[in-house]
């Protein structure tokens, strides 16, 4: 169970095969779904700029996207295409207000990180089917272990931020070690995809029923969106090393 724990949490679910009546799932018809989840997305959080969403909205959106999730991950009826559509929409206006947050502080680097994450996105794909990358079992288990050790940083930063505790090796702190977080962050974000790519190719050979391409889509947005704001924090501290 521990090789799932930090896994994508919509890919660890074992999906049922589809019957000779229903369609299969193929990468094609992913990548489709994930394309109409990001059209999605991208409204959703234009609509939150231009309505200019609260930032006392943000935890509760973060626990409807939470909500969601579980929903998406757990459901396996007719409604999945129903909870990827709000899963999308909720992660737009949820990006919406920390856009917000950020430009409220000065810096604009948020097309830079989008460029940036298209092009990492684009690169992981074409190395991945490819070949020239591939997962191997240590790899699998190296990124587990940091993925742990990142996840427990990143914990520990929030706790001492809301505490209000000064802390050298902060996420957001000027110092090599932040840039190294950071960096490490972007590097498990990436590694993320490729699990991701791994985990839709074996479903594509396992006759699931097409529905679940929705999940899988899902499953690829939520290792973007995490890439995106790995590449801003990173582009975020290089400005802050830049003007100091």
């Amino acid at each position: 169970m521990y090789r799932y724990l930090f896994a994508n949490p919509l890919l660890i679910y074992k999906y049922p095969t589809s019957s000779r009546n229903t369609t299969k799932i193929t990468f094609k018809k992913v990548i489709n779904k994930t394309i109409i989840l990001a059209l999605l997305l991208s409204f959703s959080l234009l609509l939150s700029l231009q309505v200019n969403l609260s930032t006392t909205s943000l935890p509760y959106l973060l626990l409807l996207t939470l909500a969601l999730t579980i929903l998406l991950r757990k459901d396996t009826s007719k409604l999945i295409p129903l909870y990827a559509t709000l899963h999308a929409l909720a992660e737009g206006a949820l990006l919406g207000i920390l856009i917000k947050l950020v430009n409220n502080k000065g810096h604009d680097l948020l097309t830079q990180a989008l460029l940036l994450t298209l092009v990492t996105l684009a690169s992981i794909i074409i190395l991945y089917y490819k070949k020239v990358i591939y997962l191997t079992p240590n790899f699998k288990n190296i990124f587990n272990i940091l993925t742990t050790l990142y996840f427990l940083l990143s914990l520990g930063n929030i706790i001492a931020l809301l505490l209000k505790i000064d802390s050298s090796w902060g996420l957001y702190h000027i110092t090599p070690i932040g840039l190294a977080i950071s960096l490490l962050g972007t590097s498990l974000a990436s590694a993320s995809l490729l699990r991701s790519f791994e985990r839709i190719k074996k479903l594509t050979s396992s006759s699931t029923d097409e529905i679940y391409s929705w999940k899988a889509a899902s499953a690829i947005m939520l290792s973007i969106i995490w890439l995106y704001f790995e590449l801003l924090k990173v582009l975020y501290l290089l400005r802050r090393v830049y003007r100091a």
